[in-house]
């Protein structure tokens, strides 16, 4: 992970102490590493939670490093590390040179479930990018129980049944 930003570049060093050499002339390689420092870092929530049918907001901040000034497209990428089946998402402003907020919406069929996402913020040919856990539960609901389930009841005569309502989900 580069600290500065800006053309860099390096070299990783390679040593094999296993199969081609033996001490003390083991084999080496040296790969070249190139690249680009980001001049910006992205901060987002470390969790949101989301219910089935429901929306959520998050702000989405850019961080300028370095003297960076310029806007940054947030994303998710498709695939892994993007969204679940059923979520969809908007970041408003985008681009941005700030904060962003982040809408994240599931439908009523959303799949239920804890996701590992990425969010991706590009500006020309630099990256940066941060971690999100998105929990998609089921919306509150509750459940209600007669004891006993039936029973019949005379003309003019009387019975007693006990209901018992349950909490799902949070309700």
């Amino acid at each position: 992970s580069p600290t500065v930003a800006g053309t860099l570049s390096g070299s990783l060093v390679l040593t094999d102490n296993n199969l081609n050499a033996s001490a003390p002339g083991y084999a080496t390689q040296s790969i070249a590493l190139s690249g680009t420092g980001t001049q910006f870092t992205i901060s987002a929530p470390a969790s949101v939670n989301l219910i089935q049918g429901s929306s959520s907001t998050s702000p989405i901040s850019v961080i300028p490093v370095d003297g960076f000034t310029g806007s940054v497209q947030l994303s998710f990428p498709p695939g892994y590390g993007g969204l679940p089946p059923g979520v969809t998402a908007t970041f408003s402003p985008n681009p941005t040179t700030g904060t962003s907020v982040l809408t994240l919406t599931a439908s009523s069929t959303a799949a239920v479930g804890t996701y590992s996402l990425t969010i991706n913020g590009f500006s020309g040919s630099r990256m940066a990018t941060t971690a999100l856990t998105l929990t998609v539960n089921p919306p509150p609901s509750f459940s209600l129980d007669a004891a006993p389930a039936s029973q019949g009841i005379a003309p003019g005569g009387y019975s007693t049944s006990t209901i018992t309502v349950t909490s799902l989900n949070g309700f």
